[in-house]
């Protein structure tokens, strides 16, 4: 596979709850993770926002469910 896509390693910032989740905005990626590798890659809805000296990432999941569930991080 070619190109660039975001990846959000979500177990970073949420050691509390034990949850390791990999969200990825690339279908294609998204899938042969599960297949191959019985990864946790959630399909995602991504981007990078700019702002001074603040980045935000946001993700809102398309697939599998929970459908919509998401956030943000700011640094």
């Amino acid at each position: 596979m070619t190109g660039s896509f975001n990846l959000q390693d979500l177990d970073r910032y949420c050691t509390e709850c034990g949850a390791v989740a990999l969200d990825c905005s690339r279908l294609a990626a998204t899938v042969a993770a599960r297949v191959a590798f019985g990864l946790p890659y959630f399909w995602a809805g991504m981007r990078i926002e700019r702002d001074r000296d603040q980045v935000r990432y946001v993700s809102r999941r398309r697939w599998p469910s929970p459908r919509g569930a998401g956030g943000y991080i700011a640094v």
